[in-house]
């Protein structure tokens, strides 16, 4: 089952399914020069509890739908193509999460065991 990104989503409950979807996988939003702090004074509510709707800059290309075929790089690029939502999805090795440039182009729903 895919998971979808609707415009009254939180953030975290996006990194939550997206994590359950894909265990090896986290997903970290990363806004660069604006500070969590900066959503959270203007939402009321502290990152990343913050819906979609108050941090997307097209709203017209909801809902969104992240596939299992989907690499980690188009899932990267489908967030701050459609929605102006800039990612990092890290997987996990051993006991740490990182970015590596390496898996960016394995699917999702790749056989990780025999990738790393």
């Amino acid at each position: 089952m895919p998971v979808y990104i609707q415009q009254d989503q939180e953030l975290h409950d996006i990194q939550e399914a997206f994590q359950e979807k894909y265990p090896q996988f986290k997903m970290e939003f990363s806004f660069g020069g604006s500070t969590p702090d900066h959503w959270g004074k203007i939402s009321g509510r502290p990152f990343p509890y913050i819906k979609v709707a108050e941090v997307a800059s097209d709203m017209r290309k909801l809902p969104l739908t992240i596939k299992d075929e989907m690499t980690v790089r188009e899932v990267e690029e489908l967030f701050w193509q459609q929605l102006g939502i800039p990612i990092q999805v890290y997987i996990k090795t051993n006991n740490y999460w990182m970015k590596n440039a390496y898996y960016d182009s394995y699917p999702l729903d790749a056989d990780w065991a025999s990738v790393k």
